[in-house]
């Protein structure tokens, strides 16, 4: 390139330099203009499809668990869910897989029943437990007792401390006042005529807490008490004809369900199944086990099936699942196909045809 023309380049240069920077600033400012006009459309996309989802999805009503209905345990969550069916979420205050008898709620559990809209009670051994959810409400609920009218069994629990050693008699005999208790039996759910009662109990208190609902609770509450009728000539059936008419159980929570239907029980423990046999006790099971020659011996999911399994072992019997439906930890399973199993194992037991 000849010297003269380098001072004309050069002018042309900067002048090509500033064109460039001006326009470089005009096409940021462009696209940020852009950037900012897609931010705009992105925002307003996501307004419509929220906007969209809200009318095509409303708020929860009753026909979509809006609405929370708590219950004491197991087998009155099962109750209360085939009759609420799809109208309300149905909980219980004692988690599945808990043994009602012994639990101590956490700090959730209060606040979750918070937002229910009715408790389904049973009172008895339970009303304690269940106050303490009642008085820790914020506002008022609807309290609906599902054992209202029910014929109550004494529970004839026996004394502790009766089988003490010889030196321990006197003391024994002084405490026997202040340990023994003969309370009603608080099983009744274990019967299926009394579910028949508690089914309407329960219903009759949604019924008229939830009169909007009242014709589907109605309908539900019809199939529910004939599934019960069928359960109860299941059992009347199954054990009209039987070799044996005593068992062996983990705890006393079968009189209902024995008294119903002829036969009798023996337990290991008492109304609570947490309370443990002495020696003595044990050796008196054994000796009964052995008197009544008896196969099987019983145990349940959710104890300690230790002194079953040792009685069964002392006796040469085997051991047999009999659930006092107290809570599961199957998801799968409810009230009726735990009594079904148990039907079927009464029947083994109990030598029927």
């Amino acid at each position: 390139m000849p010297f003269y023309s380098l001072p004309v380049w050069v002018g042309s240069h900067k002048q090509f330099s500033n064109s460039l920077c001006e326009k470089s600033q005009i096409f940021f400012k462009m696209q940020a203009g852009l950037n900012k006009m897609k931010w705009f459309v992105a925002i307003g996309l996501i307004a419509v499809i929220v906007a969209m989802g809200c009318i095509s999805n409303p708020q929860p009503t009753g026909q979509n668990h809006s609405m929370a209905i708590a219950t004491t345990f197991f087998p009155l969550q099962d109750l209360t869910k085939k009759i609420v069916g799809d109208t309300a979420e149905v909980f219980s205050i004692v988690p599945s897989g808990i043994e009602p008898h012994d639990y101590e709620p956490s700090p959730q559990e209060f606040v979750s029943f918070q937002n229910a809209r009715a408790f389904i009670t049973m009172g008895l051994e339970f009303e304690h437990l269940e106050g303490e959810f009642i008085e820790s409400r914020s506002a008022p609920i609807t309290v609906i007792h599902a054992e209202k009218g029910i014929v109550l069994l004494d529970g004839d629990e026996e004394h502790e401390h009766e089988h003490e050693e010889e030196h321990m008699e006197e003391h024994a005999h002084e405490e026997e006042h202040e340990e023994e208790h003969t309370g009603k039996d608080p099983h009744i759910w274990l019967s299926p005529k009394n579910m028949q009662v508690m089914a309407q109990n329960i219903s009759a208190g949604l019924m008229n807490a939830f009169p909007d609902n009242a014709t589907l609770y109605e309908q539900n509450t019809q199939q529910l008490i004939a599934n019960l009728m069928q359960l109860d000539q299941e059992y009347a059936q199954g054990l009209s004809q039987c070799n044996k008419d005593i068992v062996l159980v983990s705890h006393n929570a079968f009189s209902y369900l024995a008294n119903d239907y002829g036969f009798q029980t023996i337990h290991i423990s008492g109304l609570e199944p947490e309370s443990e046999p002495t020696p003595d006790q044990i050796r008196e099971l054994v000796d009964a086990a052995k008197e009544h020659d008896l196969k099987y011996i019983f145990y349940e999911e959710l104890v300690d099936p230790r002194v079953s399994n040792a009685i069964a072992q002392e006796v040469g019997a085997q051991t047999l699942e009999l659930n006092p439906a107290e809570g599961s930890s199957n998801p799968d399973e409810d009230y009726f196909s735990i009594m079904r199993e148990n039907l079927n194992h009464l029947k083994l037991a109990l030598e029927c045809s």
